[in-house]
């Protein structure tokens, strides 16, 4: 192939790669959506300040494994242009078992949580296949920590509590066929924390972050 035919074939090969990220989708007359996601959550460890440890236990510290999480996430569309769509959504994700690890026998071996945080999404070129989006909500969360010390030798009395959440999130909408759309995502829920009987956390707000993929269908 001569140089210009080689040119030629890349310079239609972009036009018609742009013209498909760019091409109309038309669904968002449709004003509903559902979505499940699978994610990975991610906290922070953090210093505990009491009770104190005599040597050799001196790492007074919370570790926080990364555990799965699973959201549902119902979604009503607001307003379309062709720069921007609002959509009120409604996000509740739940985290079955958060692990914690701790020379501390009073640090629970883990924890459960649950956020729903009501907010609105704001999707940059809705009409597009591809389409960034950002949210923002506010909602409750709910933890419920574990009965046994992370040694399981202490039985603990175990504690559910309830906190305000403030949620931040930015993803990507992909569509995939018809009415369907692949959804990556990470979301920061920034909540209360879960209460450990008998120890100064040192802290009263801590930040949950989730970070995956999933389905989305719109009707």
């Amino acid at each position: 192939m001569s140089r210009k035919g080689r040119l030629l074939f890349v310079s239609l090969f972009l036009v018609t790669t742009v013209a498909g990220v760019c091409a109309q989708t038309g669904d968002w007359d449709k004003k509903n959506e559902l979505a499940v996601l699978v994610e990975r959550d991610i906290v922070r460890g953090y210093d505990i300040k009491s009770p104190s440890l005599p040597p050799p236990f001196t790492d007074n510290r919370v570790n926080i494994g990364t555990g799965w999480a699973f959201q549902g996430n119902y979604g009503r569309r607001l307003h379309v242009s062709d720069l921007v769509g609002y959509t009120f959504e409604v996000p509740v994700v739940y985290l079955p078992d958060q692990d914690l690890l701790s020379s501390n026998d009073l640090v629970p071996e883990g924890y459960t949580a649950l956020f729903v945080t009501p907010g609105v999404r704001a999707n940059l070129f809705p009409n597009t296949l591809v389409s960034p989006w950002a949210s923002v909500g506010v909602g409750i969360g709910r933890f419920s920590t574990s009965k046994n010390g992370v040694f399981n030798v202490l039985k603990l009395p175990g504690k559910s509590s309830t906190t305000s959440v403030i949620e931040f999130g930015l993803g990507l909408d992909v569509k995939i066929w018809h009415s369907l759309r692949f959804r990556a995502e990470a979301r920061d829920f920034y909540s209360g924390v879960p209460q450990f009987s008998g120890i100064d956390q040192g802290r009263t707000r801590m930040h949950n972050v989730t970070g995956g993929g999933g389905i989305v269908w719109v009707f």
